[in-house]
């Protein structure tokens, strides 16, 4: 917390081609970057338990809470959820991983189809239409026919459920579309259209990079997260479970899976897969020191 309070940036924190942002906001010392004291006065910090919080007096404008719900169990889940909701004002945006979607069943957002990431905007329920969301395939691809339209975050994961991809190389066995993209850019856009709420068109593309690439603990997690995001809870484990088949210290499996099994009311089971990550933790920590 003391060195986000210094802002002092190397090189390798800043992304894109912005160089002007950086001698706009920055102060450069030889190979550091220093944020301006006008900016860095304006920020708080402070250590709180998510947990024990209250709603603030005057509510958030923008929210990033990305890869915190899947360390909870449900009922945690949802506290977090009713504190972010009550914390955030009206039209204001809440920042999810792309797994985590799937636990705002209930909640009042609408998914942003903007911005390579997973963006949610908290609108009154009565003005979410349950009908903004409508994947097209055609030729087997996945768009969105309606991006302009808002969405609630269960109309489009029920959405993406319903349509299932034509039976894929990777479902049948064949060999992959020797025409398609480059199967090293099939992952990476998987991801990006995971991280844009576009589940279907993400898990389309992992599976046919899956076609050519079986061993890949990666991919089968992203595919499992994908197939959690779209409530099919069954596949999602079992592709979770072949993640760690590949890859036994994979974490974010083990932590994936636990809240699975929480959230079945397996909790003995839950403990288990918790232990485990657990260990590879303690085992990662004295491999860095």
């Amino acid at each position: 917390m003391e060195k986000a309070r210094r802002g002092v940036y190397t090189k390798n924190s800043f992304r894109g081609e912005r160089p002007d942002l950086v001698r706009k906001y920055f102060r450069r010392h030889d190979k550091t970057f220093e944020l301006l004291p006008a900016i860095r006065e304006t920020v708080h910090f402070f250590r709180c338990n998510l947990l024990e919080l209250t709603p603030p007096s005057c509510p958030y404008d923008i929210i990033f809470c990305r890869n915190v719900l899947i360390y909870l169990d449900r009922e945690n889940q949802q506290r977090t959820i009713a504190y972010l909701t009550a914390s955030l004002r009206e039209g204001g945006l809440l920042f999810l991983g792309h797994s985590e979607v799937g636990v705002l069943a209930r909640a009042p957002f609408a998914t942003v189809g903007d911005g390579g990431c997973f963006a949610l905007r908290k609108t009154p329920p009565a003005t979410v239409p349950a009908t903004g969301f409508e994947p097209a395939v055609a030729g087997g691809a996945v768009s969105r026919r309606r991006s302009g339209s808002p969405v609630s975050a269960t109309a489009a994961m029920a959405s993406a459920a319903s349509i299932r991809p034509p039976r894929t190389d990777f479902e049948a066995g064949a060999p992959a579309d020797r025409n398609e993209p480059p199967v090293q850019n099939l992952l990476q856009q998987a991801e990006q259209l995971a991280d844009g709420g576009d589940t279907a068109g993400a898990e389309m593309l992992c599976r046919r990079y899956l076609a050519q690439h079986r061993l890949d603990a990666a991919a089968c997690f992203l595919l499992g997260m994908i197939l959690q995001a779209t409530e099919r809870k069954e596949e999602a484990e079992k592709m979770l479970l072949r993640t760690l088949y590949l890859d036994v210290d994979h974490q974010e499996a083990l932590l994936s899976l636990a809240a699975m099994r929480e959230s079945a009311g397996d909790h003995a089971g839950a403990e288990r897969y918790r232990q485990r990550a657990r260990r590879i933790f303690n085992l990662g920590g004295n491999d860095s020191a």
